[in-house]
């Protein structure tokens, strides 16, 4: 057997805010890693602070928390599964390019819809894709439905600042408003452009 971790936290940006008010949840993001220090978060959400339309597969840092509340599950899954979950990781990482946000379903998720396009993924729908390898009908359409399911693996409650996470300015670096608008309208074009060759 092995040990993966999930981490669901409440982030501290307008956009946080927003989700947890909305869907009525003391959390609003979720992330990945293989290892208890959480020295390596894995997760899909915007690649800048600036651009909330704008992201893909990111390595979490500190400066994505500020000090921010977390729950920790650890899970027990058998090897095969974990080897599984490796291949998908490495899979991503090897081609990140390929891999991009899932605007439309963030849009979504309140009321309980998605529409799958391949690559594309939220926080939520990548760490669906975690547990299917072990579970492989499992499916969550929000966070409130994952933690219920997760409840029994709570290893942590506190302040992310307890792990090694490592640091990135990169993610709080100055944006011009005119590529974040570029950024962003090319991203979910590619979004649309592909449900659209998937309904016709």
């Amino acid at each position: 057997m092995k040990d993966i971790y999930i981490v669901l936290s409440a982030t501290n940006g307008h956009m946080g805010k927003f989700i947890r008010k909305i869907t009525n949840t003391p959390y609003n993001h979720l992330s990945f890693s293989f290892h208890d220090d959480l020295h390596e978060v894995l997760s899909f959400a915007r690649y800048y602070y600036s651009t909330p339309f704008y992201g893909g597969f990111i390595h979490e840092s500190k400066e994505r928390y500020d000090h921010a509340n977390i729950k920790l599950y650890k899970i027990s899954i058998d090897d095969n599964s974990y080897e599984n979950i490796q291949h998908f990781i490495t899979e991503i990482k090897e081609h990140p390019h390929d891999y991009y946000y899932h605007t439309l379903n963030a849009l979504l998720s309140p009321l309980h819809k998605s529409i799958n396009i391949k690559n594309a993924y939220t926080c939520l729908s990548f760490i669906n894709a975690i547990l299917q390898q072990s579970e492989p009908m499992i499916s969550f359409y929000d966070i409130q439905d994952l933690m219920n399911h997760l409840q029994p693996y709570v290893v942590f409650e506190g302040t992310l600042d307890t792990f090694k996470l490592p640091a990135d300015l990169t993610y709080i670096k100055f944006i011009p408003f005119h590529q974040i608008i570029i950024l962003s309208f090319k991203q979910n074009y590619r979004i649309l452009e592909t449900l659209i060759k998937k309904i016709s």
